[in-house]
């Protein structure tokens, strides 16, 4: 039996401590996390092998004992060894040791690390995946359950952060749920060019093994293959990028409702507050309520913004001396604060080669899975926020009109009645409002006389509303109720839009509880046959 844990042995000799612990070790965090995976691509590989008569039944039978064995350990109960960070040399290893060289040898056969790899990281990935859209649809039903309830809780617009129109919290919550509503219809995409097998592409070429790659994806209940074999391997895995992108649009749209939420909850607002158990105080300050729950999401979305490029950076190839950046636009010159943050990774990215297949996140730090973890944590925290959220009605329309944010309303009056163009109307309103200002006029107290003062300065009509008519027109619950096109703040229309974001969750709640029976019904059968095969059952 052979005595040495390293697959380099025989060609290079001994590895160098110092490469031992600054590639190796750190890679074992991430190789435990995704033991299962990798246990269920060792099982299906195992038993086509057997199927398809490569290796023999006495053989695979001993080899899929100890991988179902394996698949049952918790990963804190494997012995690890802490030299090694992939999981092929440590389950070789540890066979060896139980099953002898003759069995554990066969473990590889017609695959390559490239392939297993690839395997490993695609069903690790659609798992995580239908995790993320439960948790994604059980938030999107909490916001438009309380988004039916304030379909009609008047509250202030904002543009610029400047008071624009009045709208319904119900309506607030249907424009983030309308967004995250896409965000669902990316996941299911992104889902079904994830959840594909790269079993049978070894290295990069194929193998000349009469390997069966259907069945191993049957086994593991893929859709179909990735069927180019090099593209099978770790060299062309752009599912990953897509999956993060993904993952990160959804936490810039989440990082949105939290900072809404966020600044909605302080004193100056104080239209909501997260329940006590969602918050911290301060260690000095003992009046503050700070909604922690909201930061983090917050903080998430914040680190989000990196994901993509983390995983982008190490798809490239790293032999080529030429550099993109040669043939890209000039990204440098542009100089927008808020732009600037894409500016590093954009000429980062483009100063890398592109000639090797290679890629450098097989020797990276796992970049994945906090982009799942992050994005699973603020689903469920939001959810809970949302649940538990109080929302103070009142002092939300007692704000929605106190600053002239109906006078769009007033325009469009003017235009009905008088036949003035828009814009006409428009500019009325603007001198009516910096008139009223002037005099300390609030829309309650709104002036007859200052609004035909200025029309007739703007369009030298005398265009005349009562007091009565003028205050009706500025009122904010009636510009809720004024509101007659699809999708608008009406409190009926809020409803009508909830209702119908409704069948289509149904829809998406369908297709979540299809995926997730069908990927367990495949493990249970992946079990069964490699339970039959081990017991020498025909």
């Amino acid at each position: 039996m052979r005595k040495d844990l390293f697959l380099e042995e025989a060609r290079l000799g001994a590895r160098n401590p110092l490469l031992v612990e600054y590639d190796e070790a750190p890679h074992l965090l991430g190789t435990r996390r995704r033991a299962r995976w990798y246990a269920l691509v060792d099982l299906a590989h195992v038993v086509m092998l057997v199927e398809e008569r490569i290796v023999d039944r006495a053989r695979g039978a001993r080899l899929l004992a100890g991988l179902l064995e394996i698949l049952h350990l918790a990963p804190d109960r494997f012995p690890w060894d802490p030299r090694s960070g992939s999981y092929l040399v440590q389950i070789e290893h540890y066979l060896g040791q139980r099953l002898g060289e003759d069995v554990a040898g066969h473990l590889q056969t017609g695959r390559s690390r490239n392939d297993q790899e690839g395997a490993a990281d695609r069903l690790y990935l659609r798992d995580r995946l239908l995790d993320v859209v439960g948790d994604l649809l059980g938030l999107l039903r909490e916001l438009t359950r309380r988004a039916v309830e304030h379909a009609d809780a008047l509250m202030p617009g904002y543009t610029h952060l400047q008071h624009a129109q009045p709208w319904s919290f119900g309506h607030f919550l249907l424009r983030h749920a309308s967004a995250l509503e896409r965000d669902a219809q990316r996941l299911v995409g992104a889902y079904a060019r994830t959840n594909l097998s790269a079993l049978g592409g070894a290295a990069k070429a194929g193998t000349s093994w009469p390997v069966n790659r259907r069945r191993a994806a049957q086994l593991l209940g893929h859709d179909g293959l990735v069927t180019n074999s090099c593209d099978a391997g770790v060299f062309a895995r752009d599912h990953l990028e897509e999956d993060v992108a993904v993952l990160a649009l959804l936490m810039s749209n989440l990082g949105r409702l939290a900072t809404d939420l966020y600044v909605f909850h302080s004193w100056e607002f104080g239209f909501v507050q997260v329940a006590d158990g969602l918050a911290g105080t301060s260690s000095i300050m003992p009046q503050k309520k700070n909604p922690h729950a909201l930061e983090r999401v917050k903080a998430l979305a914040g680190q989000a913004i990196g994901w993509l490029p983390s995983v982008t950076g190490c798809q490239r190839g790293v032999l080529s001396t030429d550099l993109d950046i040669a043939f890209g636009d000039d990204v440098v010159t542009p100089a927008l604060a808020g732009q600037a943050i894409g500016w590093l990774p954009s000429v980062t990215g483009c100063q890398r080669g592109v000639l090797s297949t290679d890629l450098d996140i097989a020797f990276g730090d796992d970049v994945v899975t906090p982009a799942l973890d992050g994005s699973v944590a603020s689903l469920r925290l939001l959810t809970e926020v949302l649940r538990t959220l109080s929302v103070d009605r009142p002092r939300m329309a007692d704000r929605a009109g106190a600053f002239w944010s109906t006078t769009s309303h007033l325009a469009d009056e003017l235009v009905r009645r008088f036949d003035l163009p828009f814009r006409a109307a428009h500019h009325v309103v603007g001198r009516f409002v910096r008139e009223s200002l002037a005099a300390g006029h609030e829309p309650t107290r709104a002036s007859g006389e200052l609004l035909a003062g200025a029309a007739h300065q703007i369009t030298g009509r005398d265009l005349r509303l009562s007091d009565t008519e003028l205050r009706a027109a500025l009122d904010a619950r009636q510009f809720l109720t004024s509101r007659t096109s699809e999708g608008s703040v009406h409190p009926r229309h809020v409803v009508d839009h909830a209702e119908a974001l409704g069948r289509t969750l149904e829809a998406h709640e369908r297709w979540h509880a299809q995926r997730q029976a069908e990927a367990h019904r495949a493990i249970a059968g992946l079990e069964e046959r490699a339970r039959a095969l081990a017991s020498s059952e025909p």
